[in-house]
């Protein structure tokens, strides 16, 4: 379950996994009660329990991959960033990059990263994902 919880980076490719396997949930239980079958009170009680469990993070998924789905990555593998975990993830990817690697300790310990993440934010747009904002790279 991806929802109720905020999580530093989301893939989209778990996103649209994510989407599939619910629907493809959801079909089958629709599935077999749609067929004829005189005690359909079992199938119904499935599907309202799996409504009742399952339908409020579809919806949020598919509200995010319909918001961010326009990225020419989706479906690559778009990374999603919390707003919150954003200055760290901006330090670890340059860190991870080599963009300080040269640089002293006495410098590179002193680095200014919400200043750094204010200037990448804007290669960023915000999506909402269940109420958190997530950054994504446009």
């Amino acid at each position: 379950m991806m929802t109720h919880q905020t999580l530093d980076i989301i893939d989209s490719r778990d996103v649209i996994d994510r989407i599939e396997e619910l629907e493809a949930e959801l079909y089958d239980l629709e599935a077999a009660l749609n067929k004829n079958d005189p005690d359909t009170n079992e199938e119904e009680k499935e599907l309202a329990l799996w409504k009742e469990e399952n339908a409020e993070e579809l919806e949020a998924l598919q509200k995010l991959a319909e918001e961010a789905g326009g990225s020419p990555d989706w479906i690559h593998g778009e990374i999603l960033i919390s707003e919150s975990y954003f200055v760290d993830y901006c330090e670890e990817l340059c860190k991870e990059i080599g963009e300080i690697h040269n640089l002293p300790w006495y410098i590179a310990d002193h680095i200014d990263w919400e200043g750094v993440a204010r200037e990448l934010k804007q290669d960023y747009m915000k999506v909402d994902f269940d109420g958190q904002n997530y950054l994504m790279r446009v």
